[in-house]
């Protein structure tokens, strides 16, 4: 265990700064050349930046390779897009780079230090966020020795790597749901046991039917809202007195939407056991006894559900589209049993997928406690071969 003490010391004699230059002042390409960097690149990847979208084909000093590169200002900031150049490039005006210059100081270890201060702790956020050399150049480091920099950064690059294999099997896993459900829908590819049932042409409405039920009642149940991106959340107000009674009642397997979002996805299936409220201005519909509800749920995932529900809505966000409207959707049914198949296979799927965002996010905690705990000093790794250590 290294027992030596961490030395305190601002970035500026460690470090030299560098900001990116505008696209005006180069000859770009699409194909070839030294790569430029601009915020949006920093998407395509999570630690180590590799490649851009334009490339600078003129004479130029690139930034070097090792680098630690961020957004200088907006909202960039607050996602705290920081990586390291794993070759040399140029930069645009909206991004800062800090290339290590001391051998005091290891290139990962920085950027590790960095992404668990975060930029936004950094910057001034009183207008639009910002960072310039006066908020670089003071910030306070503490600093192991190189060897224990490599070590820590080697511990914390271990979860990156099971981070970033476990984000691709999350990807892999969704782009084969979303294969199935292209093609399982349509009949064209078949489950082996289903290969000869005959499915038949519909309309939503033929299969389902809007649901009037009011609460009624002074008891308040739950009311609930519909996301685009969670399905349906408890709301945090509390509806109470005579209004409560024109809520409209939410039961098992029934669906929800808001009229004026159903464009933007904000419809859910409520798979809970007690019945919940939601506004009196949404919709709720039921399935009927040859339509699983589960395989609805499913198929409003398709391309097929959004091509209808954008052509009812005209392309626009706040078009109202009732039940009428969608009751017009044309479906080609399989039999009940076969619906249930399909929603079975494609649960399935989502059981996988999910197991998998619970251990990345599981992979995400451990390693911003290790961080905690290794980049303050509260936790010493063990350096060997190391001199005078």
């Amino acid at each position: 265990m290294n027992g030596n003490k961490w030395k305190r010391t601002t970035l500026e004699p460690l470090i030299k700064i560098r900001s990116g230059d505008s696209p005006s002042l180069h000859t770009l390409s699409r194909t070839e050349g030294v790569p430029f960097v601009k915020v949006e690149d920093l998407n395509n990847c999570r630690k180590y930046q590799v490649t851009s979208r334009e490339f600078i084909t003129s004479k130029v000093s690139p930034i070097p390779e090792g680098s630690v590169i961020f957004p200088k200002r907006g909202a960039a900031i607050l996602n705290n897009k920081i990586r390291l150049t794993a070759a040399p490039m140029c930069l645009d005006t909206n991004m800062m780079a800090l290339t290590v210059t001391s051998d005091e100081l290891h290139a990962d270890f920085l950027f590790y230090t960095l992404s668990h201060a975060r930029l936004h702790a950094i910057a001034d956020t009183s207008t639009i966020p910002q960072l310039n050399n006066k908020h670089i150049n003071p910030f306070v480091i503490l600093l192991p020795s190189i060897s224990e920099q490599k070590q820590i950064a080697t511990i914390l690059s271990t979860w990156d790597r099971a981070i970033e294999l476990n984000a691709r099997l999350i990807a892999a896993k969704q782009q084969r749901k979303d294969a199935l459900l292209q093609t399982l829908f349509t009949g064209k590819v078949r489950l082996p046991r289903f290969a000869k049932g005959h499915w038949s042409a519909c309309q939503l409405g033929d299969i389902a039917s809007n649901s009037t039920r009011r609460n009624g009642t002074t008891k308040s149940p739950q009311v609930y809202s519909v996301t685009n991106s969670v399905g349906m959340v408890p709301m945090s107000v509390d509806v109470i007195g005579e209004s409560i009674n024109r809520y409209k009642t939410v039961g098992k397997h029934d669906f929800a939407y808001n009229p004026m979002r159903l464009n933007v996805g904000s419809i859910a299936m409520w798979n809970g056991d007690v019945d919940v409220l939601v506004s009196p201005d949404y919709v709720v519909f039921q399935c009927g006894d040859e339509l699983d509800a589960e395989f609805l749920n499913h198929f409003r995932m398709t391309h097929f559900w959004h091509q209808f529900v954008n052509r009812s809505g005209g392309g626009s966000v706040r078009v109202r589209i009732y039940f009428s409207d969608l009751a017009e959707m044309p479906l080609k049914l399989p039999p009940l049993d076969e619906q249930k198949a399909i929603a079975a296979v494609l649960n399935t799927q989502d059981w996988e997928i999910e197991l998998l965002r619970k251990k990345l996010d599981a992979l995400r905690r451990q390693k911003k406690g290790l961080m905690q705990q290794l980049l303050t000093g509260k936790v010493r790794v063990n350096v060997t071969g190391a001199s005078g250590e």
